[in-house]
Parts: structure tokens; C-alpha cells; sequence
């Protein structure tokens, strides 16, 4: 289509803007309105409670994919800090177990040496 004047190209354009509806969606809980039906979807489950993402670790839901995995994202760093826990208990008990073979070493050579001294120490 060809338009002679600008006009018609404007009264055209205003037409086609006009005649095309922008669908709305309707929360029929509160009346919020959202441009596509999937954002009325996501935003429905607030209402009805819905809560579609489920922790496999524990009993915990979630009304977003988000949430979840910030969630799971926690219990990873929980067992972190204990893994790093429990590997410094074994450390330090592996270190005491080394300082009292150290000591006992340390120890029976002295009894060897002066069994007198020793015993007027205990």
C-alpha cells in the first residue's frame, strides 16, 4: 500500500495500533495485571499456595526455581563446613597423637637416663 500524503500513513499506523487489543490477565485473586498468561501462572501459586520445587534433602518447598536453588545452594555450604570441620578435628587429633608419641619419647628417655629426677617431678 502506498500512501500519497503523510496523513494517511499516520491515520494507518494509528489503525493498526488501535484495532490490535493488548490482552490482559487477570489475577482473580487481587486483580493484579499481567501482560502474558505464564506470568499470571507463576503469579497465581501465591495464592494457591502452590509450591512446585521441591528440596530432595529435605521437606522444604518453593514457589520459584530461583529459591530452590539457593536453597540446595545452602545445604552444599552446610556440608562444606563440616567436611572442612571434621577434616581439621582429624588434623588436630592426628597433630595430639604426634605430640604425645613426641612426649612419650621424650619422656621414657629421660626415665632411662635419670629415673630419680623423674620421679621427684611426678
Amino acid at each position: 500500500m502506498s500512501y500519497s500524503q503523510k496523513n494517511q500513513l499516520d491515520e494507518h499506523v494509528c489503525r493498526q495500533a488501535c484495532s490490535k487489543e493488548k490482552k490482559e490477565y487477570k489475577c482473580k485473586f487481587c486483580w493484579k495485571i499481567y501482560k502474558t498468561e505464564y506470568k499470571l501462572k507463576i503469579h497465581s501459586r501465591i495464592h494457591l499456595k502452590d509450591k512446585p520445587f521441591k528440596c530432595t534433602e529435605c521437606k522444604s518447598a518453593f514457589l520459584y526455581q530461583q529459591l530452590l536453588d539457593k536453597h540446595k545452594s545452602n545445604h552444599e555450604k552446610r556440608k562444606l563446613k563440616k567436611l572442612e570441620a571434621s577434616k581439621e578435628a582429624t588434623s588436630q587429633k592426628k597433630s595430639l597423637k604426634c605430640r604425645s608419641k613426641k612426649q612419650a619419647k621424650r619422656t621414657s628417655v629421660v626415665r632411662e637416663q635419670c629415673p630419680t629426677i623423674v620421679l621427684e617431678q611426678l
